[in-house]
Order: C-alpha cells, then structure tokens, then sequence
C-alpha cells in the first residue's frame, strides 16, 4: 500500500477520535449529563410504545448498555414513581444528592397520560428538566 494512501486512512480512522475528544473537552459535564439524561428517556419512551406502559428498573437492565454514564462515570438513576411517571437522576460530580454548581443534582421527571392501558406519548409532560 502506498504511504500517502495508508496515511490517509489512518487520518479518516483517527478523525472521529479526535472530534469526540474535542466535544468532551469543549462541553461542560453538567450539558453532557443533560443529553445522557435525554438519550435514557428516549429509551423508557421507546419502551412505552413497544409495550404500553412504563418499565421497572429490572426490565431496563438489558438496555443499561446501550444508555450513557453520566459525565462523571456513574449510572443514571432510573425510578418508576408509578404507572405513569418516572425520574433520571445523576447526583453530579460529588455523586451525592444535592449541591451546587457541578454537584449540582441533574433531574428529569416525567408524566404520560394514559386512558387504561393506551399511554399518549404525544402528551408527555415533562415535570421537571435537568437543567431547569
């Protein structure tokens, strides 16, 4: 393989690397937090039409790996409140509930109205915002 052919791809390979790396270090881990909270109820959401109605903590094991840590390394905290409402939660950089600034807690909570057992996703009330 030429080098000029070879150098090329090693910089289309690293490219994607390099561009990650920047973003992380560009994002404030609060915004990070923010959009790791927002992909897992994109999960429970996605759950919810599958199967209509909100999952346990148990039943989301097997999607725990395709759901991002928080900034800091952690798990989410995902709790179902009751048929029809759940949180997220990350405790920040001290991983300790509370606090201020960057120990600040991040906290999605949400509401889906349902009729019986036909949840209205299109109705998804957001209760409370991460970075409200």
């Amino acid at each position: 393989m030429k080098p000029k052919k070879m150098l090329l791809i090693l910089a289309l390979t690293a490219l994607p690397l390099v561009i990650v790396g920047l973003w992380s270090m560009t994002v404030p881990n609060n915004k990070r937090t923010d959009l790791s909270i927002r992909s897992f109820v994109k999960v429970v959401v996605r759950h919810i039409r599958m199967f209509s109605y909100v999952p346990t903590d148990e039943e989301l094991q097997s999607a725990r790996k395709r759901i991002p840590l928080d900034a800091w390394g952690r798990s989410l905290l995902y709790t179902r409140v009751d048929s029809n409402h759940f949180t997220i939660v990350s405790y920040g950089q001290d991983g300790e509930p509370g606090g201020e600034g960057e120990d600040r807690d991040l906290v999605a909570e949400l509401y889906i109205p349902s009729t019986g057992h036909v949840y209205d996703i299109s109705k998804l009330e957001w209760l409370r915002r991460p970075l409200d």
